[in-house]
């Protein structure tokens, strides 16, 4: 005799087991975070911080998964999917592996529950899963600015090489050589190129410590972007870089108020 699972059980066991995987990653993602944040705080009080940050982020996510899945299923095309996934990616706290889980999600539903195995959403989500083949979230550590952060920052917003929406604290943990797994800290204004070569230049005149020899791994971690190998083999076929001279005063400037 076959057991044909009932819609709610299935329901019930996709929800334990996002659930399960956005409580581990949302922990990983905001403990570092909330105990540097408040170093010098009592222990009891950081740690009373952390667990209702993550209470209230699992509440938030765990109520998204759902509200993306009825959203999509509204209107079930490719078009919709994808511009709400391509929101929630956007979101900090969204980890790859938090991103595929709710994806899975929402594609259980759609099959087994919502009878929508044939929409265009559908086609998108598995076709999205092939093209991102996510896995566990590593860390790795960040640039270590040697000056004032406060400084560099409000000069990398006057000479546009980051967007505004960039909050000091996101910048400060792109800086400040802490060990975290986030992806897109921080969101660039200016060129790759010239992005990659203000680095190079920073770390000429001594700006950073330990500037790791994977740097443009970093800053395509930092900055959410790719291909930055590429940005520095343009630079060695041109020799130059877009407001090189402007660039190369800010580094000097930098240097003498460290």
């Amino acid at each position: 005799m076959n057991y044909t699972p009932k819609k709610e059980n299935i329901t019930k066991m996709n929800k334990f087991i996002v659930i399960g995987i956005l409580d581990k990653e949302l922990k990983d993602f905001h403990r570092k975070n909330v105990y540097e944040r408040y170093a010098n705080a009592e222990e009891e009080i950081k740690e009373g911080l952390y667990n209702q940050l993550v209470s209230d982020r699992l509440v938030f996510w765990s109520q998204q998964a759902g509200t993306e899945s009825r959203t999509i299923a509204r209107t079930p095309t490719r078009d919709l999917a994808k511009v709400r996934l391509n929101n929630l990616k956007e979101i900090k706290d969204c980890t790859p592996v938090m991103f595929d889980a709710i994806v899975s999600y929402i594609k259980a539903e759609f099959e087994y529950i919502m009878n929508l195995g044939h929409s265009e959403a559908f086609v998108y989500l598995c076709d999205l899963q092939k093209e991102e083949k996510p896995t566990k979230s590593l860390t790795y550590k960040t640039f270590n600015y040697r000056g004032d952060i406060e400084v560099f920052y409000k000069n990398c917003l006057a000479y546009n090489v980051i967007d505004d929406k960039t909050s000091l604290d996101s910048f400060k943990m792109a800086y400040n050589g802490t060990e975290t797994n986030q992806v897109g800290i921080i969101k660039l204004t200016c060129p790759k190129t010239t992005f990659t070569c203000f680095m190079a230049l920073l770390n000429d005149a001594g700006m950073f410590k330990d500037y790791p020899k994977n740097f443009h791994k970093v800053g395509e971690a930092i900055t959410g972007e790719t291909d930055f190998k590429n940005a520095l083999a343009k630079l060695k076929t041109t020799g130059t870089f877009e407001n090189e001279k402007e660039f190369r005063q800010l580094v000097k400037t930098l240097s003498l108020n460290s």
